[in-house]
């Protein structure tokens, strides 16, 4: 099983042995290969999977017997451990999905069950348990349990794909796209094809940390015979040491160095990326992120406002995640705001609640009291809210006024969580892709962007309607 953006990633060569690709649910892609060396070739090239998993065992559990029994019973039964865990090597186990049970009161059991097992059948053929990890297991174990059917799969991936390793110690935003999720919307927006083509510019409006350019830039050093492979940036990868792995690793490898290769012969032929970020900092760390990914060669960074911003280049492609609402508060800050309403509606329902005359606002406070402290932060919140509302408007307005005079001709695709805030483009867009990214619904939009004549007759008989109603208000004045 896979957890991807987009299933078309295994039609790419160096996947051919992937059979049966079914997409099963959005997002979750199982597929079949006849060796382990196709699992770990899709771990080692998918750009947009998060994760690959290889189903070891499953089984219905009774839900008539203790919880810890059929668990364990399940897991030590499912495989031969001993072969999967060579000496030496250590285990781990952790939940990936876990609702519904009818026996089985939380995950932690689980995982805990599932170890004692795996360990016991390894003693039991060797003698010896194996050994806690350190660091990264060398075999990572995923389970999960929808009602009473429990799944154990090996994680050939040694965790979350999209570690690419380029932003590790970058000052990168808590609310930025991750790698993964970054690479499938150019997917989605066929990035991949436009790259080859002479003379194609990039640009992000808004790039933040630059997620966005340097998975473009790494989409576009691979060719459509050896794509680069982003996994191996991947600081620890659980790859068993056996003949297949070492030359889908080797194979992958070669593709990499191929593609870094050709890096220096993007810019020549005119495919490059550029970023615009309204704060120094910002634009400092997109730097620092590119450079760490080897591809600060193929991007150009600015610092300016969106709507004045001027790229070298005419865009011929734009892709943009512009701030959409609900991502304005930092985690910290929802947090503490989660804390401030529960503490203050646990005060209205009880807590230092004032008698019956305390509640005809009588002396004490109370009841009164705690109505106006509520009011107020209503009212704070009703000013902050409309606050926010004018900075989005503000800022998509100047996401449109760069697509209309930098981008004629261009195809935009920017991504919203919101679908209000989209009205401020004033364009409709003629495509749309439902996307979920870190958990919430977003949708990856396509815009046409006219020609600047074609704006212009468009916007003549707008003119002329405004032109009308002012002599109107003349007349009537």
């Amino acid at each position: 099983m896979c957890y991807v953006v987009t299933a078309a990633e295994f039609q790419q060569p160096g996947l051919e042995a992937a059979q049966g690709v079914e997409v099963i649910a959005p997002g979750r892609v199982v597929f079949s290969s006849d060796s382990m060396a196709g699992g770990y070739a899709a771990a080692l090239c998918l750009r947009s999977a998060t994760r690959v998993l290889h189903l070891i065992h499953e089984e219905d559990l009774n839900p008539n017997r203790a919880a810890g029994d059929t668990v364990y019973e399940a897991a030590r039964e499912g495989a031969c451990w001993q072969q999967l865990l060579q000496p030496g090597q250590t285990l781990g186990v952790h939940c990936m999905h876990f609702y519904n049970n009818s026996n089985v009161t939380n995950s932690q059991l689980v995982a805990r069950r599932v170890r004692d097992a795996v360990c016991d059948a390894v003693r039991d053929a060797r003698g010896v348990r194996p050994a806690p990890p350190e660091g990264a297991p060398d075999l990572p174990l995923v389970f999960q349990m929808l009602g009473d059917r429990l799944q154990l799969f090996r994680d050939l991936g040694g965790g979350s794909l999209h570690r690419r390793g380029y932003r590790t110690g970058a000052a990168v935003h808590k609310a930025a796209l991750n790698e993964a999720a970054a690479a499938g919307l150019l997917l989605l927006a066929g990035w991949h094809e436009r790259c080859r083509q002479e003379g194609v510019a990039l640009a992000d409006p808004m790039c933040g940390s630059g997620t966005l350019l340097v998975e473009a830039a790494l989409i576009a050093t691979g060719d459509s015979a050896r794509p680069a492979a982003p996994a191996l940036a991947l600081r620890s990868m659980a790859r068993p040491r056996h003949a297949g792995a070492v030359r889908v690793e080797q194979a992958a490898a070669g593709s990499a160095a191929a593609g870094q290769a050709g890096a220096g012969g993007l810019a020549s032929h005119g495919r490059a990326a550029a970023g615009q970020r309204p704060s120094r900092g910002r634009a400092a760390a997109g730097g620092r992120v590119g450079d760490a990914a080897g591809m600060s060669q193929l991007i150009r960074l600015s610092q300016g406002p969106c709507g004045s911003w001027q790229p070298q280049a005419t865009p011929s492609m734009v892709v943009s995640n512009p701030p959409w609402g609900r991502r304005l508060l930092s985690q910290e800050q929802q947090h503490e705001h989660s804390r401030s309403s529960s503490s203050s509606s646990r005060g209205a329902e009880g807590w230092g609640r004032g008698s019956r005359e305390d509640s005809r606002g009588g002396r004490g406070g109370g009841w009164g009291s705690q109505q106006q402290q509520q009011q107020q932060q209503q009212q704070q919140a009703d000013a902050h809210a409309d606050d926010e509302d004018e900075e989005l408007a503000e800022t998509w307005q100047q996401l449109a006024s760069f697509l209309k005079q930098q981008c004629p001709g261009a195809e935009a695709w920017v991504l919203s969580g919101s679908p209000g805030v989209t009205q401020y483009l004033g364009m409709r867009s003629s495509k749309k892709r439902s996307v979920s990214v870190g958990g919430v619904k977003t949708a990856w939009l396509k815009y046409e962007v006219r020609e600047q004549r074609q704006q212009e007759q468009e916007g003549q008989p707008q003119e002329q309607q405004r032109e009308r109603a002012a002599a109107w208000q003349r007349d009537q004045a």
